[in-house]
């Protein structure tokens, strides 16, 4: 079963403190965003989220905001624009993980809203690892 070797062939893309990208497999990245991010950061991590998406042509993408602090109105535009450039990758499914802070939560589900149009993949919120990996791999 998938969900298995997920839950134990990990493997450390890239870490900061307010961004960490793990391997779960060769078909799943899990990009874990914390605390409050200058545009600085997220323009770095973002840098680096992207060229582990290409480089290793991943197409599931599990995006935990779980950690996320308050989004800036400025980070919401970032978020978007990032929305965009993924939208040109081979990414089939984005499962997120919501922000336990509910103004994170709030300003995240702000930005998935408005960007619902600009998509061509399928894109689903989770409260659960378990659940939104489940469904990655289903």
């Amino acid at each position: 079963m998938l969900l298995r070797s997920t839950l134990t062939n990990r493997e450390s893309v890239y870490k900061t403190s307010k961004m960490e990208i793990t391997s779960l497999n060769d078909r799943i990245l899990k990009v874990e965003l914390k605390g409050f991010q200058t545009i600085a950061e997220a323009s770095r991590n973002g840098i680096m989220m992207k060229e582990a998406i290409y480089s290793r042509g991943i197409q599931l993408l599990l995006i935990d905001e779980r950690e996320l602090k308050a989004v800036s109105d400025e980070m919401k535009q970032f978020f978007k624009r990032s929305i965009d450039e993924i939208a040109n990758s081979d990414i089939k499914k984005i499962a997120i993980l919501s922000a336990d802070n509910i103004i994170a939560r709030f300003g995240m589900e702000q930005v998935i809203t408005e960007t619902e149009n600009r998509i061509n993949y399928e894109r689903r919120i989770f409260e659960s690892e378990i659940e939104a990996l489940g469904w990655l791999e289903s």
